[in-house]
């Protein structure tokens, strides 16, 4: 199963591609993609996103407490969580994308992070990622029958198979299809008393 754990990076932070843009957030820093209108852009502007989810996870924080970031996009709300908690595992399928989770993970030296290259779905399956149309990177999204023809496979497998309980957190935004992230979350779920549980 790929994965890559957090490793503090040495030396001038490298960026993920060519072209990346550094921008500055409350306490952290990120690499950002300039050709992303959504998630990247608002991050250049105002060192934020999502400020309810934001609130709502640093609300759900505690110490040692397990985190999964579903849909982790360039890492924000993974790099977040990762000074505040015990260990966080975070999901990006987007092979672009998933280079920004990677490089950010590095440039905060997070070492208590595990990121995996693959989709959450209900059972083991090879999907297809969706092209969006528009500068809304972030707006990709996981299928299993495509009407774009611009589409790029990728690996998926339930949450149950890769995170062991109990989990304390749990945040899925997986553009349509967090129902089936919740299905194959179902035992995690049940094993995991007192979890908090945030899905788009």
């Amino acid at each position: 199963m790929a994965r890559v754990s957090g490793v503090p990076s040495e030396g001038p932070p490298q960026p993920p591609v060519s072209g990346a843009v550094l921008a500055a957030c409350s306490g952290f820093q990120l690499w950002t993609n300039p050709h992303d209108e959504g998630v990247s852009r608002h991050i250049r502007d105002h060192g934020w996103w999502e400020a309810d989810t934001t609130a709502w996870l640093l609300d759900a924080c505690r110490s040692g407490a397990v985190a999964v970031d579903a849909g982790a996009h360039i890492g924000y709300f993974t790099v977040l969580l990762a000074p505040r908690v015990g260990h966080v595992y975070a999901f990006e399928p987007h092979p672009t994308i998933f280079l920004y989770l990677r490089a950010n993970v590095a440039l905060n030296g997070l070492t208590n992070v595990t990121v995996y290259p693959l989709a959450l779905w209900d059972t083991p399956a090879i999907l297809r990622i969706e092209a969006h149309e528009g500068g809304n990177v972030g707006g990709t999204q996981v299928r299993d029958n495509m009407t774009n023809e611009w589409h790029t496979p990728c690996a998926a497998v339930p949450l149950d198979s890769i995170v062991p309980p109990p989990m304390d957190i749990l945040k899925v935004d997986c553009e349509g299809s967090d129902d089936k992230v919740l299905r194959g979350a179902r035992y995690l779920i049940q094993q995991s008393s007192g979890i908090r549980v945030f899905a788009e």
